[in-house]
């Protein structure tokens, strides 16, 4: 995770809530490695909801929930793209379904959630739009933050200034996840917060 060691234990057990959870990969992994209570895996995208939950089979720490998060609770439109494996899907004006979407302020009162640990944020460009909907979340508990900052070139230069804002006293780190030759530059790069 690339947060120090004495971070995460202080914070243990752990309330996770995984933006953008694809096949359930990461909130597997979270569950797995990490001493967590729960992983709340939001993932919006049919397909992969349900390729999550046969990756997930049944781990009674990860709670999955067919919803996007953005900074409002609405129904969007959503292109399910194909290709890459799903990877590429995206809200979008002439999307092929619409998706519900809450916010993780929305949600943590909603289910009584008494702290998040970490929030953590692959939601293909729409980062900051879910960090607007967290900012109490942000303020109250300081999670460790994991977020994609590569989607859009804005994010890479916004996001930072907008948590400090938020909430003082995070340490920031930027960390390239996939490197290699044929690696875009800023592909799969991480804004890590804590």
């Amino acid at each position: 995770m690339h947060v120090p060691k004495e971070e995460v234990r202080k914070r243990e057990p752990m309330v996770v809530i995984d933006g953008g959870a694809y096949d359930g990969d990461t909130s597997l992994a979270f569950a797995n490695k990490l001493n967590v209570e729960k992983v709340y895996a939001f993932e919006p995208s049919k397909n992969n909801y349900d390729k999550m939950l046969k990756r997930i089979g049944n781990c009674d720490k990860i709670i999955p929930i067919k919803k996007g998060l953005l900074n409002k609770k609405t129904t969007i439109k959503f292109k399910e793209d194909f290709a890459y494996g799903g990877m590429g899907n995206r809200i979008d004006d002439e999307g092929n379904c619409y998706v519900e979407t809450t916010t993780i302020d929305d949600f943590v009162k909603e289910y009584g959630l008494k702290k998040v640990d970490v929030i953590k944020l692959d939601v293909e460009g729409c980062e900051y739009e879910v960090i607007e909907g967290a900012k109490e979340t942000i303020r109250k508990y300081k999670p460790i933050l994991l977020i994609s900052i590569y989607h859009r070139e804005k994010d890479f230069f916004e996001i930072k200034p907008m948590i400090e804002n938020l909430r003082k006293g995070y340490t920031f780190k930027i960390r390239r996840l996939l490197k290699g030759a044929l690696v875009p530059v800023l592909f799969e790069t991480m804004l890590i917060a804590y």
